[in-house]
């Protein structure tokens, strides 16, 4: 992982998660929703599994989230916490809440019922047109690294067939679970974090303004 060595300067034991959903990680069995507190829980199996009690968290987009609740939960055991293009929970008045439950459940059940009907055929495209998916669905510019990179752990190849390949990421995760918090929880979770954090955005990451 380069990115380690440029924010800490030494080598440093290190893995990378395939969180649920995501590479080549098992997906949930269909009609169960993803839910972003379980997300924290493969985290604890994790580090429980590879006996760590005192490590550093680096955690991009809703790695980052996911780093930010993990360190509140476990003071303990976070030393430092490194966060990249993300920097605060998802808030939502009050009047839109119920807005973004009912919708998140239709979309579930019209995405379950596509699936359904392609009788477990997973659409294919080429390297290229994957590639190009990709890009398009990050919402920001990409290196040509960056989005092989990407591809390496989201795309496998269709058997078979020339130049053909799928996404292995579960189409649920679009429709995740998260907390849905008020900027007073928010700062109270923020307050539990006890380790140093260093917070790194881009300048045309999701969100960001032009000054």
């Amino acid at each position: 992982m380069p990115i380690v060595l440029k924010l800490v300067g030494k080598p440093l034991y290190s893995i990378c998660l395939d969180l649920p959903e995501h590479g080549f990680s098992s997906h949930l069995t269909p009609g169960i929703p993803y839910h972003f507190m379980d997300l924290l829980s493969s985290i604890r199996r994790a580090t429980t599994l590879l006996g760590w009690d005192r490590f550093h968290i680096i955690g991009h987009s809703l790695g980052g989230l996911l780093g930010y609740y993990f360190a509140a939960s476990y003071p303990k055991m976070v030393e430092k916490l490194i966060v990249i293009d993300a920097v605060s929970f998802k808030m939502y008045p009050f009047q839109y809440q119920l807005n973004f439950t009912r919708g998140s459940g239709n979309e579930i059940l019209a995405s379950e019922k596509k699936e359904q009907e392609r009788n477990g055929n997973l659409p294919t495209y080429t390297f290229e047109t994957e590639l190009n998916k990709i890009a398009q669905s990050r919402g920001t510019k990409m290196t040509d690294i960056g989005l092989k990179t990407l591809a390496s752990r989201n795309i496998q190849p269709s058997e078979g067939f020339e130049n053909s390949y799928y996404f292995t990421i579960d189409h649920r995760l679009k429709f995740m679970n998260f907390p849905i918090l008020y900027h007073e929880d928010a700062i109270q979770i923020m307050k539990q974090v006890k380790c140093q954090v260093l917070v790194i955005a881009g300048n045309a990451c999701l969100g960001s303004k032009k000054e």
